[in-house]
């Protein structure tokens, strides 16, 4: 039994290691005139007319609602933890 444990413990730590290199160069960056999201994704701060932070003091998470150049309203997550 103590062996399966440890084993489905490993196998927890291995996808732990594997989620921090894969999200450690995830970045939310910003300058005068808009922010570019995690995935590389440029919005103008012009083009944004909603901010949701519901989630924000319990999770750290809070959602973008922007129009993209066509017009599109489309929406991008904002995590404190990148």
């Amino acid at each position: 039994m103590q062996f399966g444990i440890a084993g489905v413990l490993w196998a927890l730590a291995a996808a732990v290691a594997v989620w921090t290199v894969v999200n450690r160069s995830r970045v939310l960056r910003a300058d005068a005139e808009s922010f570019t999201t995690d995935r590389g994704v440029r919005i103008p701060f012009d083009s944004v007319f909603l901010i949701d932070k519901r989630k924000w003091d319990k999770q750290g998470i809070g959602f973008v609602s922007y129009r993209d150049e066509s017009g599109v309203e489309k929406r991008a997550p904002l995590d404190d933890l990148k």
